[in-house]
């Protein structure tokens, strides 16, 4: 649950707009009359409340929509009860006959406060249930995922210069298989084989050369390790994995604000520097030395570069040869 004070600061100028309205053309009623309570009003409005919250938040559940409709019936009695007290003090009416007008007798302002109340709270509940919504559709997506996955692992392709279907080999980042590398001395630092480096090893190795870096990892989407480099003790498969977690974490918060998702993250702490940098399969995280200059930036992007081009490549030499097939 987060609630910024933007949508706090929107809900308390929404709601005296709505307040002072209703004062400016009091008492003309607007070709209304004058209404008498009854219970079945009350439930008529939770009704329409119920209806709008199934408009308004697509992927809300049935005991979420009916929290948000009792929530938004608490806060329209509220602002009636807000109005009764204005009624009173602006136009000299005792309590009792401003409370009977400003809950269910003044039929402008009792529509008004209605039909806006679910607009002026959609802000802060979103901020109240966007966790919830989020996790709802993250299931939906890997229900799909894993329903697409039954299929095997091939994928169909449209040609724009054929209308044709071909089948091809679907990039799957598991049948990369994160090789361990070979540990020499004290096992305090990673090194590796130069006959069996791979673009991941080379991305990794590149970065590691660099004397204040402490760990560089290549992880996939789905949080499997493909490549890394360590020096100090650290364990990369126990930390590799929490990139994903943060860049997730910051995508959703500059989501929230109308900006993409960034392309690098680069945190100083009070000792050592952690860098994040996506690519279109997979990320790149780097954890060093605080003393860390502007050597280690240009490593990261050209680190960047040479994981760009081999999955390039990679990808290529497997679809190449099933183009080829399709179109004999």
């Amino acid at each position: 649950m987060s609630i910024s004070g933007r949508s706090l600061w929107q809900l308390q100028l929404f709601s005296m707009v709505v307040l002072i309205v209703p004062m400016i053309v009091y008492p003309t009623m607007l070709g209304t009359d004058l209404q008498k309570f009854a219970p079945t009003h009350m439930l008529y409005e939770l009704m329409f409340y119920f209806v709008v919250t199934f408009v308004l938040y697509r992927q809300v559940t049935f005991f979420q929509a009916i929290q948000i409709s009792g929530v938004c019936l608490i806060f329209r009695l509220i602002l009636a009860c807000l109005f009764s007290f204005l009624l009173a003090a602006v136009h000299s009416i005792s309590v009792n006959v401003s409370f009977t007008l400003g809950m269910f007798g003044y039929l402008p302002a009792l529509l008004l406060h209605i039909v806006a109340t679910p607009l002026m709270l959609k802000p802060v509940l979103d901020g109240v249930y966007s966790e919830s919504f989020k996790g709802r559709v993250l299931r939906n997506t890997e229900e799909e995922e894993s329903d697409s996955r039954e299929f095997g692992p091939t994928s169909i392709a449209y040609s724009k210069e054929r209308k044709s279907t071909k089948t091809m080999s679907r990039p799957v980042h598991k049948t990369v298989p994160a090789r361990k590398p070979i540990e020499l001395g004290t096992g305090k630092e990673t090194h590796f084989n130069s006959g069996e480096l791979n673009g991941f090893d080379k991305a990794t190795k590149y970065v590691g050369e660099d004397g204040s870096v402490r760990l560089v990892a290549v992880i996939d989407r789905e949080g499997l390790l493909l490549s890394n480099f360590t020096r100090g003790g650290l364990v990369a498969e126990d930390i590799a994995p929490y990139a994903l977690t943060i860049l997730a974490t910051c995508a959703n918060k500059m989501e929230k604000i109308d900006y993409d998702a960034p392309e690098r993250i680069d945190f100083m702490l009070k000792d050592e520097r952690i860098v994040l940098a996506t690519e279109k399969h997979c990320s790149l995280m780097v954890i060093a030395e605080r003393r860390s200059d502007d050597l280690l930036n240009i490593r990261i992007s050209q680190a960047i570069e040479m994981i760009r081009k081999y999955m390039s490549e990679r990808y290529s030499q497997k679809l190449h040869p099933a183009m080829e097939k399709s179109y004999a």
